[in-house]
């Protein structure tokens, strides 16, 4: 078990023999934005790996914080996480965060289908790239697009919204995360 008290946040890590990240937010009421997804696929990016996270605050917080407890707990454990895939990673938090936020609300919006996009988009990045052995920037954006599409957020999603997605690929694609 590897925990951090970020203060108003409590964050558990627990390794497991089984693959995958699997968060739980054990008091839901108290954190107001970040999803059990969103702190997942964020985590994945950093290159978290086979293990179970439960997140929880004493009082009400958005829940941004809770992934840089993560990262402290497995480098207080010695497990030494890439920098740059850190960075990354919150930055796919808070794109994922603020577009949710922003599109709450709106008809046909469902932010389990923007975490499922961000995703798939990471997974057809790295599917490209093992494939063609590079990514062009021409290739980001149009897996990006096409996916968009594909989940229908084009009809949803603002310009400013999808550049945002873009611009995170971008910085994905040249991470050791996409490996």
């Amino acid at each position: 078990n590897l925990s951090i008290d970020m203060a108003k946040q409590i964050c558990m890590v627990q390794k497991t023999d089984k693959s995958g990240v699997v968060v739980n937010i054990l008091t839901p009421e108290n954190i107001t934005k970040i999803t059990e997804e969103q702190y997942a696929n964020a985590a994945i990016t950093a290159g978290v790996t086979n293990c179970e996270i439960d997140v929880a605050s004493i009082m009400s917080v958005t829940g941004e914080s809770a992934l840089t407890g993560v990262y402290k707990a497995f480098e207080a454990n010695g497990e030494v996480l890439d920098p740059e895939r850190t960075e990354v990673a919150q930055d796919e938090l808070q794109i994922t965060n603020e577009i949710a936020q922003e599109n709450e609300g709106q008809e046909n919006f469902d932010s389990n289908v923007l975490d499922q996009t961000m995703l798939e988009i990471k997974q057809e990045l790295a599917n490209q790239k093992q494939k063609n052995g590079s990514l062009s920037q021409e290739d980001i954006q149009n897996i990006v697009n096409e996916i968009i599409q594909k989940y229908k957020l084009n009809e949803i999603l603002t310009e400013e919204n999808i550049n945002a997605i873009i611009e995170f690929a971008k910085k994905y694609a040249n991470t050791s995360a996409i490996d």
